[in-house]
């Protein structure tokens, strides 16, 4: 072995050749172990308080320490991407850049499709709200997406009254005193360059009135969810539900 120095200048000479053919040993390898399931993107907070580290910030989690980007796939939870990033810096900041690596990976190494989609043999991804805008072009032409919708702003009382009075709502009964109902409306994304990138929101509301201890309440809790998607129309909020992610 050469000493140190000289060590770290022929890595640093090689680096981008050795880093493409560790990829390709890394896809040979997992391409014979993935089973179908979909991609998870998900960034989570590392603890780095009392330390003098480079770029060690506040994180969301409240701690002091980095916010790294996390790509996972397949029922083992395979991880493609790792990316580490200031804990100050948000989630979606530069996040294209490891998506450009890691679904590409991801479609390479899946045959057939996720979830209630495996019969169009393209990718299902899933993530939050804070990777929309940054993933939007690289889902589009690997496959579909589901991103978590944030309803923090939504009047949910004034949203269940709507749909209480609404005769059209369809209305399931999980317990005594535990209903639910789901509906969609068609959305409009901007998409790569302006061009059209149709989707829709597929919506699920809980009510109860009778908690799961037996206990009646004074007034009805609702819980409000909903999810951007680009699967096909042809999935009925029910169906989309029933995807194993989401299904409860």
């Amino acid at each position: 072995m050469p000493p140190g120095p000289t060590l770290r200048q022929r890595f640093n000479i090689q680096a981008s050749d050795w880093c493409e053919l560790a990829a390709q040993f890394y896809q040979a390898l997992l391409g014979s172990r993935i089973e179908g399931r979909p991609v998870d993107l998900d960034p989570f907070a590392v603890d780095n308080s009392d330390t003098q580290k480079k770029l060690v910030g506040r994180t969301y989690a409240g701690v002091d320490g980095y916010c790294p980007l996390a790509v996972y796939l397949g029922r083992l939870r395979c991880c493609l991407e790792l990316a580490l990033c200031p804990g100050v810096q948000h989630s979606a900041r530069e996040s294209e850049y490891n998506l450009e690596r890691a679904l590409p990976l991801a479609a390479s190494l899946v045959t057939g499709l996720l979830s209630v989609a495996c019969r169009f043999g393209l990718l299902l991804c899933q993530a939050d709200a804070g990777n929309l805008r940054p993933g939007r072009g690289l889902w589009a032409r690997n496959g579909f997406s589901i991103i978590k919708w944030n309803p923090r702003k939504t009047p949910v009382e004034t949203v269940a009254a709507a749909r209480a009075g609404d005769a059209g709502t369809a209305w399931q009964t999980l317990r005594p005193g535990k209903r639910e109902c789901a509906w969609h409306e068609a959305l409009e994304l901007a998409g790569v360059g302006g061009a059209s990138n149709p989707a829709r929101r597929v919506y699920r509301l809980i009510e109860r009135i009778i908690d799961k201890h037996g206990n009646a309440l004074l007034l009805p809790e609702y819980v409000l969810e909903g999810w951007t998607t680009t699967l096909p129309g042809r999935f009925s909020p029910a169906e989309f539900l029933a995807v194993p992610c989401l299904a409860k």
